[in-house]
């Protein structure tokens, strides 16, 4: 039976049958509180919503947000701090459900513990383990204490490698970078090493042995084949096939300094990379991992970044790279059967994102008019329509992800698995002008409805948010 919550008059809320044509609908919340806002879980069952005392300031932090199963009573899962106020006129909070209805509100609960920071988590693709960096503090390292964690949910964190004495983090507020097997059963990571600086590593999660040793070099990137097997790298312009069974890195005959990441289809054995021509001018290839079947897809003036879409029927292109700004001038899409490219935008955009079906692209471009803020493009490819959504100034994390997103956009997922929402980190709001990144005390992180109107909702205080599958 369908139902339908009403705010009453009286700021209480009732319920209503929703097949019904007519009676009185029923209270469901108490005398006392003014109620607002309801919002119903996925199966139906359970309210979620705003009350609070009076529609005037708050000051008292009597703001809070129930939860109430039909025929319960209502419970706080949130209370707002004293002194805080509603995030608009009338409207206290903004509360949704996530799509399998366990999401309740209130506070993000810890999964690590106390004593050490932790950064960058990327979840296992079965979504039931986290890896991720910890670290004492977020200067020099100098005692080896930088580590790559694992935790199952529900688990304990297991420090799966230590970094030695005297290592560093591989970049600014970056420690290590780490990207899980399609299978979920190997963790490939980079890390410093003495004496030979970045290297890719490889660890076997379920025996829990000491990591091979794979390639070193700078800069550093790679994907992962969809046999879980394979990993192509890339280390300044050389490329190298690394199986392992055999961990010994075979150079590939390709050269390139135009690009990052190379890009492994999800469901065959095609990898995309490039390959100079002539300076400033090269090929991209389409090629099989045991290569046969290479194929030059076009050419490419300029850097460029590309990413294979979930389907694995396309390329996403992004050119015309203008380096004083730090933006790609085009995006394109390649169909990597036939080869035909077609323009899909002339914007400035500084990374771009696949929607889990294949269906729209997210990319972040410069706020309109603005300098100092940026915001999120939805361009849905079927139809070519564009939208907007919030203007916010990224964290230093978040800003990191955008700058390489070849790389971590195969790690770390900012799309909502149903493809509804977006992830971001940062602080909200339109800057005129160049301004400094808001620092981990300011930066929260947000969910953005892409199918809806367009609202951000907090997450939680923080300085990057990644989704599970």
């Amino acid at each position: 039976m369908s139902r339908i919550a009403i705010v009453g008059r009286d700021a209480k809320i009732y319920i209503a049958d929703g097949d019904a044509t007519g009676g009185d609908p029923q209270p469901l919340t108490a005398a006392g509180m003014r109620c607002a806002w309801p919002t119903w879980s996925p199966d139906g069952g359970t309210l979620a919503y705003s009350a609070y005392p009076s529609a005037g300031s708050n000051g008292q932090g009597a703001f809070r947000i129930m939860t109430q199963a039909l025929g319960g009573s209502g419970r706080a899962a949130y209370v707002n701090e004293p002194g805080t106020d509603a995030i608009a006129h009338h409207t206290p909070h903004y509360a949704m459900w996530s799509p399998d209805g366990d999401a309740t509100g209130g506070d993000p609960q810890p999964l690590t513990a106390a004593g050490m920071r932790c950064a960058w988590p990327t979840w296992s693709p079965d979504g039931g383990t986290l890896a991720y960096s910890a670290y004492p503090s977020a200067g020099s390292n100098g005692q080896g204490a930088f580590r790559i964690m694992t935790q199952a949910l529900g688990g304990s964190g297991r420090a799966a490698y230590v970094n030695e004495p005297g290592t560093d983090a591989i970049a600014h507020h970056t420690p290590h970078y780490a990207m899980w097997s399609p299978d979920g059963g190997t963790l490939a990571f980079i890390a410093q090493r003495l004496g030979a600086g970045l290297t890719l590593m490889a660890l076997d999660v379920e025996r829990a042995a000491d990591p091979m040793q794979l390639l070193s070099g700078a800069p550093l990137h790679f994907c992962w084949a969809r046999d879980s097997r394979r990993i192509l790298a890339h280390t300044r312009e050389v490329h190298y096939l690394i199986d392992l069974a055999d961990p010994t890195a075979a150079q590939v005959p390709v050269a390139s300094l135009g690009y990052m990441a190379p890009s492994a289809s999800p469901t065959d054995d095609l990898v995309a990379m490039c390959g100079e021509i002539t300076d400033g001018t090269q090929a991209l290839l389409i090629t099989r991992l045991d290569g046969t079947g290479s194929a030059m897809a076009g050419e490419i003036a300029g850097a460029v970044g590309f990413s294979w879409s979930p389907s694995g029927e396309y390329l996403a292109i992004a050119s015309e790279l203008n380096r004083a700004a730090g933006f790609y001038g085009a995006l394109s899409l390649l169909d990597v059967r036939t080869f035909e490219e077609r323009l899909l935008l002339e914007e400035g955009l500084l990374c771009f994102f696949w929607s889990p079906d294949s269906g729209r692209i997210a990319y972040i471009t410069p706020s309109d008019g603005a300098d100092g803020s940026v915001r999120w493009g939805v361009l849905d490819l079927a139809s070519g329509e564009r939208r907007y959504l919030a203007d916010f100034q990224p964290s230093r994390e978040q800003l990191t992800m955008f700058m390489f997103f070849d790389q971590y956009s195969q790690s770390h997922s900012l799309w909502s698995p149903d493809g509804k929402r977006l992830l971001f980190a940062g602080a909200l709001g339109r800057l005129e002008t160049r301004a400094e990144l808001p620092d981990s005390g300011v930066s929260s992180v947000y969910a953005a409805d892409v199918d809806g109107g367009g609202d951000v909702a907090p997450v939680g205080e923080g300085s990057l948010g990644v989704w599970s599958a």
